[in-house]
C-alpha cells in the first residue's frame, strides 16, 4: 500500500517484486504465482496525480513532485510538465487494474515500457506525464517517448545529470 498524501509529500518510491507465491493454490493444488507487471500501474498513476492535486495552486511548478519505481527489469521515475488543468485522478480499484492487465496481454511490442506510455496516453487519457529509465547509480536517466514511427518501440533521450 501507499502511504498517504499530505502537504509535505512531494513523492514516493516503491517496487514491483517479481513473481511469486500468493500463498493460496489453484483448483490441481497447486501454488498460485502473481506474476507483477514491472511498470507503473493505474493505481501508481494516480497516486502520483493525488500528489499533483494537492499541490496544484503552488505556482503550476511541478518539477518538484515525483514517483518512483524499482523493479528487477529496471528503474522509472515519473515526472510530470502539464498544466494543472491536465491533472487526473480516480485510477485505482479492481476496473483499472483489470483493464491494464487485459491492454498489457493485448498490446502488440515486447517493450512494457511502450505500453505503458500507450495505456497512459490512450485509455487514462492523461497527457503531460513523463516517463524515465534511471540507469545504474541514479546518475544518468533517459527520457522514454513513444516512437513516432512505430509506436510499440520507445525512444530514449539522455538527460544531462539524471531527473531534475
Amino acid at each position: 500500500m501507499y502511504a498517504p498524501v499530505d502537504d509535505n509529500t512531494q513523492g514516493f518510491m516503491h517496487d514491483h517484486l517479481d513473481d511469486y507465491e500468493t500463498g493460496d493454490t489453484n483448483a490441481d493444488g497447486d501454488p498460485v504465482i502473481r506474476q507483477p507487471i514491472r511498470i507503473f500501474s493505474p493505481a501508481d498513476v494516480d497516486k502520483f496525480m493525488q500528489i499533483l492535486d494537492r499541490n496544484k495552486n503552488d505556482g503550476n511548478n511541478f518539477s518538484q513532485y515525483y514517483s518512483t519505481l524499482v523493479t528487477s527489469t529496471g528503474t522509472y521515475t515519473l515526472k510530470f510538465s502539464g498544466a494543472a488543468s491536465e491533472i487526473k485522478t480516480g485510477f485505482q480499484g479492481p476496473t483499472w487494474g483489470g483493464k491494464f492487465i487485459h491492454y498489457f496481454a493485448k498490446a502488440k511490442g515486447n517493450n512494457d515500457m511502450s505500453k505503458f506510455l500507450r495505456f497512459v496516453r490512450d485509455e487514462m487519457k492523461i497527457t503531460g506525464l513523463e516517463l524515465y529509465e534511471i540507469k545504474k547509480g541514479g546518475i544518468l536517466a533517459n527520457r522514454v517517448q513513444l516512437n513516432p514511427d512505430n509506436e510499440n518501440r520507445v525512444t530514449s533521450t539522455p538527460c544531462a545529470g539524471g531527473v531534475s
